[in-house]
């Protein structure tokens, strides 16, 4: 069995936010970068102008509906936001990480290593 350029080309997810399933595009870099940048702006929310928050809002809107089309147009409320996030999120991880995780393996630096800096 060989291996072609068909087989590079992402694959849709399914997503379920609040009992409704959807397919997803996955996410790619710019996805989540834009998603990185917007939750800077939520690390420290009491210095974030009201102008980011609602530029970061309409980025996440913008991110959603890229993803998942049918979402145009839709005001997700905070937890149905948070579902969506987690499940993109976790597509993002390889499987073989995930099943090392299961198995209790964790991928973490030397806890003897001296730190620096």
């Amino acid at each position: 069995m060989s291996i072609g350029l068909s087989d590079l080309q992402p694959k849709p997810i399914q997503v379920t936010i609040k009992g409704v399933e959807l397919t997803s595009k996955p996410l790619r870099l710019k996805h989540a970068l834009t998603l990185a940048k917007i939750g800077a702006v939520f690390e420290d929310a009491s210095k974030a102008t009201s102008q980011e928050i609602d530029r970061a809002q309409a980025e996440v809107d913008s991110v959603f509906a890229e993803l998942i089309p049918e979402l145009k147009d839709i005001e997700l409320d905070m937890s149905a936001t948070m579902e969506l996030l987690q499940q993109l999120m976790s597509n993002i991880e390889p499987s073989e990480n995930k099943e090392l995780n299961e198995s209790g393996v964790k991928i973490d630096s030397d806890p003897k290593a001296q730190v620096t800096g």
